[in-house]
């Protein structure tokens, strides 16, 4: 067997006190005393598509278009990821002939960079061209995800309830890679990852696939101004075939938010569930009484 050919087990299985069982998550953590917590978990599951896999190609750089050596890249399906690493001109090229299910090129790791995924078309052969990630901030610049404390990076604010924790995948993340940070992603650099999306802002947030139970409140800056009162819609990227949070490769409006009076900060309005990266657009066609409505059931867009 190909050695880069990796079990969905590892993607599955997370280190963590949380016990998903029947729609709903258990958070056990004795040291925050919130142990027994039920938290619900969304399942984005539908109709798995099969696919013929032969090969995935393409040239991942950051935001300054430098190229990206010795980065994580995978052709992962629900059933199935085979995994390589960029060569020293930021380019890869998998070749790896495998049955896959609802497949997506996924690159990056979350620590260094943020992790993105774009589905791959029903043919077997993916040339994807160029691709692009952003950097977070150095590690000496996270934040502790602590209960009942805010964490803040780049001008993005998490703040968990005094009952609350926050699930990390202890498999993919060190300790010290445990903290909270965050990098603003200009929406013309996303490219298929937004998908059919017209986002205004977005910002990537780690430890990606972090869960939260219950869901957190959220903020972040109001870069281009918009007056108080005005209303966004704040969706995450879904970077796990867990599909508990988001759509594999594809987005999930996660609440609605506001700009706050001081004109300053854009707040969520409902709680969010995990970390990954977030698009921002200003609500359109909505009325208040929508606005007031939770968005879940209606929202999920693959």
């Amino acid at each position: 067997m190909d050695l880069r050919i990796f079990s969905c087990f590892l993607l599955f299985w997370s280190v963590s006190s949380c016990d998903s069982s029947e729609g709903s998550r258990r958070a056990e953590d004795a040291s925050s005393g919130s142990a027994g917590l039920l938290c619900e978990v969304s399942d984005f599951s539908g109709l798995a598509i099969t696919q013929d896999f032969l090969s995935t190609t393409a040239l991942i750089v950051d935001l300054s278009g430098v190229a990206l050596a010795g980065l994580r890249a995978q052709t992962c399906g629900l059933n199935l990821c085979i995994s390589d690493v960029t060569n020293e001109n930021g380019r890869v090229f998998t070749e790896n002939p495998q049955t896959l299910v609802q497949p997506a090129f996924k690159y990056a790791r979350g620590v260094d960079f943020v992790e993105l995924a774009i589905p791959l078309p029903d043919t077997p052969r993916h040339e994807l061209g160029v691709v692009v990630t952003a950097r977070f901030p150095g590690l000496s610049e996270g934040q502790a995800l602590l209960t009942g404390e805010r964490a803040e990076s780049s001008g993005v604010a998490v703040s968990l309830p005094v009952d609350g924790v926050a699930l990390v995948d202890k498999i993919s993340f060190r300790d010290d890679e445990q903290l909270f940070r965050a990098v603003a992603f200009p929406v013309s650099e996303l490219g298929a990852v937004a998908g059919a999306h017209s986002f205004e802002l977005a910002f990537g947030t780690t430890p990606v696939n972090t869960t939260f139970c219950p869901p957190v409140a959220m903020s972040f800056p109001n870069v281009h101004a918009w007056p108080p009162g005005t209303q966004i819609e704040l969706w995450i990227h879904g970077v796990s075939v867990r599909e508990d949070y988001a759509p594999y490769g594809g987005w999930e409006l996660t609440s609605l938010a506001v700009v706050d009076g001081s004109g300053d900060r854009i707040e969520t309005l409902e709680g969010v569930s995990a970390l990954s990266l977030f698009g921002l657009r200003r609500v359109s066609g909505l009325t208040d009484a929508a606005i007031e409505a939770s968005p879940r059931d209606s929202a999920v867009d693959r």
